[in-house]
């Protein structure tokens, strides 16, 4: 089976091999070189948020909510890495700040995402660090 992306037919097994080979190819060498660069916007969230109290949700709830934020923004930066075939700091930047400006911040993302965890049953330590780590590994 093929689907369109940008115009042109794309076999799901190929995007899948693709978004795996930009994670270890731009994504994984990156952020070993600069970890710094995720630290301080995990850094930034706990301070800009009040983590775990500035929501008012349950402590696992927040939690959830913070590991989503970052899950998602990796998948960003492997797929901008993949299409642009790297990563630098400005190209890190740019997604930072544009997932935050449009995503990130908006109450209607977190209730939604919150939701989909939930129908997901995906609110615990063990799928939440499925999230995070990577099972290759």
């Amino acid at each position: 089976m093929q689907v369109k992306v940008g115009g042109r037919p794309t076999d799901p097994d190929a995007s899948v091999w693709t978004f795996a080979a930009a994670r270890r190819g731009f994504y994984d060498p990156y952020v070993s070189q600069h970890p710094h660069v995720l630290e301080n916007l995990l850094v930034n969230t706990v301070l800009a948020q009040a983590f775990p109290f500035g929501g008012g949700r349950p402590l696992l709830e927040e939690y959830a909510l913070f590991v989503a934020r970052f899950a998602l923004i990796r998948l960003h930066l492997i797929a901008v890495a993949a299409f642009g075939g790297g990563l630098d700091h400005e190209t890190v930047v740019n997604v930072i700040q544009v997932f935050e400006k449009n995503v990130g911040r908006t109450s209607w993302h977190e209730a939604t995402m919150l939701d989909r965890l939930r129908t997901e049953a995906r609110i615990s330590m063990e799928q939440l660090a499925d999230l995070v780590l990577d099972p290759a590994r």
